[in-house]
């Protein structure tokens, strides 16, 4: 390593498929152990029981350049390049950078944001988990808010569809630019990549996304209700507050689904707790089986998150 630049001289780059429609892409430090996100629950991770697919069984190839550096993800069907790192690499002590061309602009996902559907063809986009919920992502580096989701679904130009997900905690800008070109920038960590590419027969976005998310631990699929109408608003005083808010949207015949207490409803903003003096459980339940409604209070979350670590 060179310490004058902090530029890592010697890397360790390895690729395996854990099945025929999942690839995984590695570059770390050889000589120096640098923060990866560790291979157990609850994080995405591969299952040390996993049988390894053979080379040949696999939907898409690597194909690797030595001088300069860069490798190809081929879907092996087609012969399209689905990955392609022959852009600018950076692999420092507290930045990396990587490029890859982009088969189409069709590209959806990197993480949580209220912005168009389709990214593309530009844009830059931040990865870092930041409470703004007053934040509008306008494709300008900057905007982020709660979740933190290093993926993105690609439509390639056979019309068949891959996943690709960066393994990595660190904060990052994504950037596109003419629907040609992706570039992540990375404050420190490992380059770890997962491509879902799908099966034989299925190249679908629910498939490459069925496989994501079997590898991501296969969280439990949320209750249709959770996807209809919800209101969540910090300031509601009482259970009062919350009759009025309900009233209305019966009387004026407004969809709705479930209403949120925020801090509020908590005994001195204490997780766990409820504040029986102004939101009483009895006319809390009354209040909600009245309208039908489901009641998520906020820190039904943190519960949530806590079963799930228990399981192991």
């Amino acid at each position: 390593m060179n310490k004058t630049n902090l530029v890592t001289k010697t890397l360790n780059f390895t690729y395996y498929f854990t099945s025929p429609g999942h690839l995984n892409v590695k570059f770390t430090d050889l000589y120096n152990k640098r923060w990866e996100m560790p291979n157990e629950f609850p994080y995405p991770h591969t299952d040390s029981n996993s049988k390894f697919a053979p080379y040949d069984d696999a939907l898409v190839k690597v194909v690797v350049k030595k001088i300069p550096f860069s490798f190809q993800v081929i879907r092996t069907k087609t012969n399209e390049v689905i990955f392609d790192s022959s852009g600018q690499f950076i692999f420092s002590d507290y930045y990396l950078q990587l490029s890859t061309s982009l088969p189409t602009s069709n590209i959806y996902g990197l993480g949580e944001r209220g912005y168009k559907f389709n990214l593309g063809p530009d844009g830059t986009y931040s990865l870092y988990n930041r409470d703004n919920e007053g934040a509008f992502d306008t494709g300008t580096s900057g905007n982020m808010l709660y979740s933190y989701h290093p993926v993105y679904l690609m439509r390639e130009k056979s019309h068949s569809f891959h996943m690709a997900y960066l393994r990595t905690s660190s904060p990052m800008d994504v950037t596109l630019e003419a629907g040609k070109k992706l570039t992540y920038r990375i404050v420190g960590g490992v380059l770890d990549f997962h491509f879902f590419v799908g099966t034989s027969k299925d190249q679908t976005p629910e498939t490459v996304t069925k496989q994501y998310h079997e590898y991501i631990g296969k969280w439990t699929i949320q209750p249709f209700w959770s996807f209809g109408f919800h209101e969540c608003k910090w300031g509601y005083q009482s259970v009062y507050d919350l009759n009025d808010v309900l009233a209305n949207y019966s009387q004026y015949e407004l969809p709705l689904d479930a209403l949120w207490t925020d801090i509020d409803a908590m005994d001195h903003n204490v997780d766990f707790t409820l504040d029986e003096e102004n939101f009483p459980r009895k006319k809390m339940k009354e209040l909600y089986n009245k309208y039908n409604k489901k009641w998520v209070p906020l820190w039904t979350l943190v519960l949530v998150l806590v079963a799930l670590l228990q399981k192991t």
